[in-house]
């Protein structure tokens, strides 16, 4: 399903005020015509090659508006060398994030701050995504940390549009329909709760 933002919809903590941005190419050449674009301009995809059709959609995309991409699919070694360590410049970077019940202890492991184990090594880092960050990390109560997720979530995808969130994946599970209670893929399939299962 399209996806605004690094929680799922039915995650505790999505943002249901975050919209996203609709594929609309006229505005999107404006955009361009307006930043100094106006023919477009070159750049790169860099990927895992097990993602290679979504890479392929993305460039098709980009080339409705203008803007020329060179897929880079190359192997999980190869891209988490340039995704955790060497980075990358002139370039959009496609990865699948991991979700899961906490997404306030996730999304560090790939926007948090530079010299700390973090993904992304070449994505921008502001100081209002960081301090929202911290205090969706450090929030007290469940309440509080909703809010600071929503607060964090939205600079990320929305306000500074750090991160451009493409789609959730779907995934199916087959059980016993008198089984209740379980967890399983409540979020990300990282949730299991066997000791209230029924």
């Amino acid at each position: 399903i399209a996806a605004t933002q690094y929680a799922e919809p039915v995650s505790w903590a999505y943002n249901p005020a975050i919209k996203g941005y609709p594929y609309d190419i006229n505005k999107a050449k404006q955009l361009l015509t307006d930043a100094g674009y106006p023919t477009g301009f070159k750049t790169s995809i860099l990927g895992k090659s097990e993602n290679q059709l979504v890479l392929t959609a993305l460039q098709g995309f980009l080339s409705k508006v203008g803007i020329t991409a060179d897929v880079f699919s190359m192997s999980a070694t190869q891209f988490n060398d340039i995704s955790g360590t060497t980075g990358w410049t002139n370039g959009l970077n496609y990865l699948a994030l991991r979700g899961g019940p906490d997404p306030a202890l996730l999304i560090p492991r790939y926007y948090g701050p530079k010299g700390k184990p973090a993904w992304l090594t070449s994505t921008i880092r502001t100081d209002a995504e960081l301090k929202a960050m911290e205090s969706a990390i450090s929030a007290r109560t469940p309440q509080e940390k909703t809010a600071q997720m929503f607060d964090l979530q939205s600079i990320i995808f929305d306000q500074e549009m750090i991160s451009l969130a493409l789609y959730h994946e779907l995934r199916s599970l087959v059980k016993y329909p008198d089984i209740h209670d379980d967890g399983m893929y409540l979020a990300d399939g990282s949730v299991w709760t066997p000791e209230i299962t029924w």
